[in-house]
């Protein structure tokens, strides 16, 4: 997931702060896991359902929020 997101950025930051990868894994991992987070999913999901085909659009959910935030924070809590 954080690969699909902020892969490439990761990769080059790495060079310049070593640990950093392993760092906002862990953000993420922690920010995923919490009931706000998981909430906030769900209703956007909810609400991002095509009336007609039951699919979610391209939209920008919770869980691509939580992994940008995790890597523009370096990881940090």
């Amino acid at each position: 997931m954080v690969a699909e997101v902020a892969g490439a950025r990761l990769n080059e930051a790495e060079q310049l702060q070593p640990g950093l990868i392993r760092a906002v894994l862990a953000r993420v991992r922690r920010e995923v896991d919490t009931e706000r987070t998981i909430e906030r999913n769900k209703a956007q999901s909810r609400a991002n359902l095509s009336a007609d085909e039951g699919e979610l659009p391209d939209a920008y959910l919770a869980i691509e929020e939580t992994n940008r935030r995790g890597d523009s924070n370096g990881g940090s809590g």
